[in-house]
């Protein structure tokens, strides 16, 4: 992902059948897990409110308000962000969560959620790729 991001300039190209860009969907994976993971672990998240505003369910970059993180921010967060996780949830993830997760009762389901959620996204992006790619062919 990382190359043709840069190299091609197509991370904010929304392409036919979809609603959100490659930008929208690399920030949500990090905005999904830091709204989460860390809080149930009883630790602040790790990234800014701008982020959880603009990268939600349900959002899009049309409503966007404010000049979103640059993909080479997002991408080194991405790098980071299993660093942090790792810490903050080992000898945890067999522990209840205070309140459901979806369903999930425990941390560890809760990380299976996200690693599903997370592949379902990288799914996305790569068929928004494959599709920018084509059209500028």
């Amino acid at each position: 992902m990382n190359f043709y991001v840069r190299s091609l300039n197509i991370a904010d190209q929304i392409p036919a059948g979809h609603h959100n860009n490659i930008r929208w969907n690399a920030g949500h994976l990090l905005v999904g897990w830091d709204h989460t993971v860390f809080p149930a672990v009883t630790q602040e998240r790790h990234l800014p409110l701008s982020y959880h505003v603009m990268f939600p369910s349900g959002s899009k970059p049309d409503n966007w308000t404010e000049q979103p993180p640059t993909m080479d921010q997002i991408i080194m967060l991405l790098e980071e962000q299993p660093i942090l996780i790792e810490q903050a949830c080992a000898g945890h993830l067999h522990e209840p969560l205070k309140e459901p997760f979806l369903g999930m009762k425990t941390l560890g389901d809760m990380v299976v959620f996200h690693m599903n959620h997370e592949n379902l996204h990288m799914g996305i992006i790569k068929s928004m790729m494959q599709s920018l790619l084509k059209n500028e062919a």
